[in-house]
């Protein structure tokens, strides 16, 4: 990959590092702001926040493992982004 091609790919990573944690942010203050502290209906799984325990749904509670899931996957692809951009350099000397 050229080095034009390694500014894009670093580009995009940042702007989605950048996504999933507006988005994360954004959705945990929605749990911890709009959920039951008792069951209710279908927000049945308990969740514990700093302020508490919150009852969510799965739908809800699958939505923040995805969020943790897909920030570790653009954690893990940035380094390997760098790793192989430093091992690039070290063979051209």
């Amino acid at each position: 990959m050229s080095v034009g091609g390694w500014r894009i790919l670093k580009g995009v990573l940042v702007v989605l590092s950048l996504g999933v944690i507006g988005f994360g942010g954004w959705f945990a203050n929605m749990l911890t702001t709009t959920r039951p502290a008792s069951p209710q209906g279908e927000l049945t799984i308990p969740w514990a926040t700093h302020g508490g325990t919150v009852f969510i749904s799965a739908t809800d509670q699958l939505l923040l493992y995805l969020d943790w899931t897909l920030a570790g996957v653009v954690l893990v692809t940035y380094w390997l982004g760098a790793l192989a951009m430093r091992n690039r350099k070290k063979a051209r000397g």
